[in-house]
């Protein structure tokens, strides 16, 4: 495996990037050179930018690093981070089968019990039994943090449709303040927040704060041309606004671009607040 240094080097060379471009605001084109060839250690918060800067996240660094494969666990938590939908039940299968591989590691536990929850939450009693799972594991956690990490910001997004309104509130403006000052580059996931948020908040009523959660949803996706998060805050702004022809509109684009579990999914929040 070549070192930290070496691959930012090859990584720099493929993407046409001088040393000094790549120093700028943090190190002297010098120090670049040295990390490069490990004669200087690279901070972690300075890593984070550099890895920005070269278009790769730290789990493709990674991944590049270990010539272009994952160890067990990097698979898991990779294909982990990948899952969007509830509605993505092969997916999720084949994952808790990879996860009871490696029953004995804390972060895969977390994982499968959360994949577990996930994919129950499909009708009341499926949810009853998810929040049976997971609020122990907010409570015992993630609650204690001061901030969270990419994977834990991954996983609150996953367990989100077991809080409360208020809890669900504060949760989702944490998650958006750490993402805005230490993951800017994690807009998908911004954009999951949002939506999450939004659909919460029309399950409690509060339309108006809901409309807004999925307007802004709409313009990070159409500046990362997101169709699917789009589409599905598009439908779920139609319900709020009672025009159910609208909705199945958009619901009917969706599944003519092949997202059959998805626009099903959304037809029955049509049934829930427009019947």
């Amino acid at each position: 495996m070549k070192s930290v240094g070496e691959n930012i080097k090859d990584l720099r060379i493929a993407r046409k990037i001088t040393q000094t471009d790549l120093a700028k605001t943090l190190y002297t084109r010098s120090a670049i050179s040295k990390i490069e060839h490990s004669n200087q250690d690279l901070l972690y918060e300075n890593a984070k930018v550099i890895l920005e800067k070269l278009g790769v996240s730290q789990t493709e660094f990674e991944y590049i690093r270990n010539n272009y494969s994952f160890t067990p666990k990097e698979d898991i938590i990779y294909s982990f981070l990948n899952i969007t939908y509830n509605t993505e039940t092969a997916t999720i299968n084949e994952l808790l089968k990879k996860c009871s591989y490696l029953a004995d590691d804390p972060d895969i536990t977390h994982i499968k019990i959360i994949l577990t929850a996930f994919k129950n939450d499909k009708d009341q009693l499926g949810l009853t039994l998810a929040k049976k799972m997971l609020i122990p594991l907010w409570n015992d956690q993630f609650s204690k943090y001061d901030t969270w990490t990419i994977l834990d910001l991954h996983i609150l997004n996953m367990i989100f449709f077991i809080f409360d309104t208020e809890t669900m509130n504060q949760i989702s403006k944490q998650a958006i303040t750490v993402i805005n000052t230490k993951y800017p580059f994690l807009k998908s996931l911004k954009a999951s927040f949002l939506l999450n948020r939004g659909i919460l908040l029309m399950r409690s009523g509060n339309i108006t704060q809901a409309i807004q959660a999925l307007k802004s949803t709409c313009q990070i996706c159409q500046k990362n041309r997101q169709y699917d998060k789009l589409l599905i805050a598009q439908t779920r702004i139609a319900i709020c606004n009672n025009d159910k022809d609208l909705a199945l509109h958009y619901i009917n684009i969706l599944h003519e671009l092949g997202a059959t579990d998805l626009s099903t999914s959304l037809k029955k929040e049509v049934l829930l607040f427009l019947n």
